[in-house]
């Protein structure tokens, strides 16, 4: 059961490199530079029972009615200096009890620690290590596995001056081991992608199904993540400055034939302004995105749905955000985060409060 959690902790990096090199890169790439709430503060999470009965366990009042919601999670976040220390409390799934995050004078994580204050063998105990150019990139990303003896770097990146945060080589090891290779073509750039599967990862799943499993039977438990592809990207400098990302994967029924899977435009800062994916030549899906001079997502259009428009307040701050499946309102007071209320198909299911010390 572990390892099955430990799996799906991993599959969101996964589906978000499912396509996109560009996206992949610049994913990873930012992966040091989180946006924190800089202060000493609460936050508690409460579920809305969507069944209709109420065996919450507080009862709140949201919008002049009296709900009984069910507490989910209360985390401390406590700042001292340059120092960010998380803890959950209860733990959720006995997963992530407490973090501890260290930042350098630009804000960049450096150093990551998460463990189980209740388990000094637990899986999850882990700690990162991470280096910046002297022009703010990730240069490398070290994870230390002190009870399982591992030292190892996950993510290494070398640059040049041309292509800003996009690597001229990357080698990556999170949970495939992939190299990306950089070579010139007309007007860009194009990626290669060659991707391996761990031996530590395939030992792993044997020894969670026990006994000798056969090769099928392990890259079935491993589900997307046994799935190695072979991809590139084409990447083409336009003439009002955004990048055009065309990629290729192999056809599976064809050997060695590679097809067009989608197609991205990315602004000069590396935000996606348009996605189209495609299946059997025909596109399956389609998305346009629009963004504020601070990076923040203004509106996005699914295919042809009506355009789904982000609401911020006077002072920037987003007041209303869609979501995949719904949206999130936030509340805010003298500039703080108060409240969030997510919401799915137009139901409250999730109220979380902040309280700052």
């Amino acid at each position: 059961m572990r390892f099955l959690i430990f799996l799906l902790l991993l599959f969101p990096l996964t589906q978000s490199a499912q396509h996109s090199i560009v996206e992949l890169l610049t994913s990873l790439n930012s992966s040091g530079k989180v946006d924190f709430i800089r202060e000493n503060y609460t936050k508690k999470t409460y579920l809305i029972e969507m069944d209709g009965e109420q065996n919450g366990d507080t009862l709140i009042n949201i919008n002049g009615e009296n709900k009984k919601l069910k507490l989910s999670g209360k985390t401390n976040y406590t700042l001292h200096n340059s120092i960010l220390k998380i803890e959950d409390q209860p733990p959720f799934l006995n997963l992530f009890s407490y973090q501890s995050f260290e930042f350098d004078q630009r804000g960049n994580v450096i150093f990551k620690e998460m463990k189980d204050p209740n388990d000094d063998k637990s899986i999850m105990n882990e700690k990162n290590i991470f280096t910046y150019d002297e022009q703010n990139r990730l240069k490398s990303l070290r994870l230390i596995k002190e009870n399982m003896d591992v030292n190892n770097i996950q993510f290494e990146a070398k640059y040049d001056e041309v292509s800003g945060i996009l690597p001229i080589s990357a080698k990556c090891n999170i949970m495939l081991e992939f190299d990306i290779n950089r070579e010139t073509i007309d007007k860009g750039f194009r990626f290669n992608f060659i991707s391996n599967i761990p031996q530590d990862l395939i030992d792993m799943v044997k020894e969670g199904l026990g006994g000798n499993p056969t090769h099928e039977e392990i890259m079935k438990e491993l589900g997307p993540l046994g799935k190695c592809y072979k991809k590139y990207s084409d990447i083409v400098f336009l003439d009002d400055n955004s990048l055009k990302e065309d990629v290729y994967e192999e056809d599976k029924s064809v050997a060695g034939k590679m097809d067009l899977s989608a197609t991205y435009i990315f602004n000069r800062k590396y935000e996606v302004i348009s996605k189209k994916v495609f299946l059997n030549g025909e596109v399956s899906e389609s998305i346009n995105y629009e963004y504020n001079d601070k990076g923040k997502i203004l509106s996005r259009q699914i295919g042809e749905n009506e355009k789904q428009v982000n609401t911020f307040d006077e002072n920037g701050n987003l007041t209303k955000e869609f979501t995949d499946f719904g949206y999130i309102t936030r509340t805010f007071k003298d500039g703080k985060l108060m409240v969030e209320m997510e919401y799915s198909f137009d139901e409250l299911y999730s109220l979380t409060l902040y309280k700052y010390i």
